[in-house]
């Protein structure tokens, strides 16, 4: 019902039976209670039904795997709900995944063949990479079997609670983790009218007890006339441990 503070009406708010009273821009309106809009298209309904299916994943886990989120997501001050949201959210806007595949021991490389950029329009990555090695670890991107560092380059902004700051290198970093820790992100990959790969990341990662916020353009300079295969490659043998994952999704023709 109506709620008001004195001086009278100076504050004046909510709903009795068919009656609507708001303040809008300190004016005190009342109408006819408006339903909010629900067309219930196909679109919408999709939508729904996937989060549907995720709320039913989630409950569907064992209390180790949710504790495993909640882990995750405590130095992002998050529940493990939001987390496992934020991991799989690319199933809400119906995107297919064409790819995934997972470290099921260390390992130096993760590879994904089959791919054809010029079928699925554009690619997004979606990974976590655990540092395996015992050393502050860079992590590569490379396109098509190409492993020439000098035919790469990236750029990054990286912001924390101390600052922001830029690099920029000749080589493909795609992520770098510290010793016994882990980043997790997600990126948009094109080829571009030039033929030049581009792939556009935002990622998070924790440096001690700091957050950073890290985005990141990786180009190839030379050029290709489509993508088949990427492969994440660590800068030092055995610098992904397992577990590390790395999933692309993109549009399947109908």
């Amino acid at each position: 019902m109506p709620k008001c503070k004195s001086p009278l009406f100076s504050e004046i708010r909510g709903a009795f039976k068919n009656i609507d009273v708001r303040v809008h821009r300190g004016v005190i309106e009342i109408s006819k209670f408006r339903w909010p809009s629900n067309p219930r298209t196909e679109a919408q309904q999709k939508i729904r039904k996937r989060y549907g299916q995720l709320v039913e994943q989630w409950r569907a886990l064992s209390d180790e795997e949710k504790a495993e989120y909640e882990a995750q997501a405590k130095p992002l001050k998050i529940s493990g709900w939001n987390y496992f949201l934020a991991t799989n959210w690319v199933m809400i806007v119906g995107l297919d995944l064409i790819a995934e595949v997972e470290a099921t021991e260390t390992c130096t490389s993760l590879e994904i063949s089959g791919l054809d950029i010029n079928t699925h329009k554009f690619y997004l990555l979606v990974w976590t990479l655990k540092n395996g090695g015992g050393q502050n670890m860079d992590y590569y991107l490379f396109i098509n079997d190409d492993e020439n560092l000098s035919n790469y380059s990236f750029r990054a902004l990286i912001a924390s609670d101390k600052g922001v700051s830029t690099n920029y290198y000749g080589k493909p970093t795609f992520g770098w983790a510290e010793v016994g820790n882990a980043e997790s992100g997600f990126g948009i990959m094109i080829l571009d009218a030039n033929g030049n790969v581009r792939t556009n990341t935002y990622v998070q990662r924790l440096m001690g007890e700091d957050l950073n916020v890290v985005h990141r353009t990786i180009v190839k300079e030379t050029t290709e006339n489509n993508i088949t295969k990427i492969k994440i490659k660590a800068q030092y043998t055995n610098g992904i441990a397992q577990g590390s994952k790395i999933q692309v999704y993109g549009y399947k023709p109908s």
